[in-house]
């Protein structure tokens, strides 16, 4: 980011309505919701000639989202700063649109007059819907979070035995995952107390963990030993599904017994493309072929065309699966 230009900053730049919606919704939550405390009480949009930087703490979490710059600005470095208001009424007017292709179709310009900031949906060859707002002025005492995560990701992985953290805070990063449809990348590095949290290539984050003692530590330490104490031994079998069982498995963890699941949902469903196992398992596209060439194997889906890979669905509504090599 470079440094903004005096005030008042006049610009005009078009960047991508889904990718700006992305960024608004994925960093408002982490503003703060106090209105008294008026430097951090907004979000931050810090407008370069490639990006426009969305950023807002709350000073317990902090989050930073990039969006690409269409049409650059002129001129090209500058900031402007929305209350949450604003950003709740502009993710309210400019909806998400369906698009073909890696370039954004549906475009939204950015523009600053003396008293307004002004955005208007400039995706086709007429001008559509426009919002404009009064201009929040410029708050010196907004905190350089730029800086502070540069100063995170500075430093190197290291690894925590504990790390405390209050459920509310970690949530608040739940946005960047669904808007970014990516999961969510947590790490501990050197020079810095916060964790640092990603999501894919435009968004990253600071979560700063709750303040500790040793008594905080050696009470987690004591419930844990309690929890092993009466829980069951380890070295006991686990329980797997029917499916898991029959593909020859007996000892496969929770997260990665899939078949029953993927048995009960082509059951019920009658379909088995990899897209539905990918969103509806939550698993990846190389994982989805796995566990149908194990359904292959066990004759609850068919081979899969060799011209367009669909697949039959051989299992039954209730469950039995006909025995094929008597041509049923």
């Amino acid at each position: 980011m470079t440094d903004p230009l005096t005030e008042p900053f006049l610009t005009t730049v078009t960047v991508g309505t889904n990718d700006l919606r992305h960024a608004l919704v994925s960093v408002a939550r982490h503003a703060s919701a106090i209105p008294e405390i008026t430097s951090i009480h907004r979000v931050r949009l810090e407008v370069t000639k490639h990006w426009v930087y969305v950023v807002a703490t709350d000073r317990f979490s902090a989050a930073l989202a990039r969006v690409s710059v269409i049409a650059p600005a002129e001129p090209n470095a500058g900031r402007i700063d929305l209350t949450p208001e604003n950003v709740r009424e502009i993710i309210a007017v400019f909806k998400p649109g369906k698009e073909k292709d890696a370039e954004p179709e549906w475009l939204t310009q950015i523009e600053t007059d003396n008293t307004h900031v002004i955005l208007t949906d400039v995706s086709g060859m007429i001008d559509g819907k426009s919002i404009a707002f009064v201009r929040t002025p410029v708050d010196d005492g907004f905190p350089s979070i730029d800086i502070s995560i540069s100063r995170a990701l500075a430093g190197e992985p290291v690894w925590l035995e504990n790390v405390h953290v209050d459920g509310s805070r970690i949530a608040l990063f739940e946005s960047a995952s669904r808007q970014y449809n990516k999961p969510l990348t947590i790490q501990s590095r050197s020079g810095t107390s916060g964790l640092v949290i990603s999501c894919g290539s435009s968004f990253l984050g600071l979560c700063m963990p709750n303040r500790t003692d040793a008594e905080v530590d050696a009470a987690t330490a004591t419930a844990l030993q309690n929890w092993r104490e009466t829980l069951p031994d380890p070295r006991s079998p686990l329980n797997v599904s029917k499916a898991t069982r029959d593909a020859g498995a007996s000892d496969v963890g929770v997260q990665d017994d899939i078949l029953g699941d993927a048995v009960a949902l082509i059951r019920s469903t009658q379909k088995c493309t990899r897209g539905l196992l990918q969103k509806r398992l939550r698993i990846s596209a190389t994982h989805a072929d796995e566990v149908l060439s194990e359904l292959e194997a066990l004759g609850v889906v068919s081979e899969a065309d060799e011209d367009d890979g669909h697949r039959s669905v051989l299992i039954r509504y209730d469950g039995t699966i006909p025995d094929t090599k008597d041509g049923d």
